[in-house]
């Protein structure tokens, strides 16, 4: 919901939902921020005695914890431009993302209307994608940077995604077909009905 800058995560077959508003996750990454400059000299300090198995360990657990706050986000992904596509009548622009030299997703991104999607719909998709990223490039400081789905949604490509391969984990997503059919307001709606769950459920 850009007005309200709400997203809402529906699980219809758990029968539950998430919300998060961008103030909100604005808000869990400053406090993150703030935890991690205050016990990063501690911490530090008590490992150095550790033996480096045991440290290992700990560093493990904790993970981003025991690193000081990143000035900006990471730096790391490379955009490898791989011509134009089209994807269920949708033409887009084909890119592979490499990280440390190695393919590690392929995406295909619409920059502007095309086939069955009206130029309405594709600022209405845009508006959405521009939200997800800003969400997800906060929600990366919660995790220090270590989140590897995270740093993807963050990297700075233009449009709408039409086609998304994560090659490290074998997944796919793509369009397989655009309709202009009216769709029945209960699928947006009736979530109301499901159980509210905690935000932590968004990156579990």
């Amino acid at each position: 919901d850009s007005g309200t800058k709400t997203i809402t995560y529906v699980e219809p077959e758990a029968q539950q939902y998430t919300q998060l508003t961008t103030a909100e996750l604005d808000a869990m990454a400053l406090a993150a921020a703030n935890v991690k400059r205050a016990v990063t000299p501690y911490v530090t300090g008590m490992h150095a005695g550790l033996p480096e198995e045991q440290r290992k360990e700990i560093e493990q657990r904790m993970g981003a914890m025991l690193t000081p706050p990143a000035a900006s986000k990471p730096v790391g992904i490379k955009i490898v431009r791989e011509g134009e596509h089209s994807i269920a009548g949708l033409q887009c622009q084909a890119s592979s993302l490499l990280k440390n030299g190695v393919a590690v997703a392929r995406v295909c991104m619409a920059t502007a209307a095309s086939g069955k999607l009206s130029a309405q719909d594709f600022v209405t998709l845009e508006t959405l994608v521009t939200l997800s990223r800003n969400m997800a490039d906060s929600a990366s400081g919660l995790t220090g940077g270590s989140g590897s789905q995270l740093e993807l949604l963050t990297v700075e490509l233009e449009g709408v995604p039409i086609s998304a391969q994560d090659l490290a984990n074998g997944t796919k997503y793509q369009v397989t077909s655009v309709s202009n059919d009216a769709l029945p307001d209960v699928l947006f709606n009736d979530y109301g009905n499901f159980q509210k769950q905690g935000v932590q459920n968004l990156f579990r």
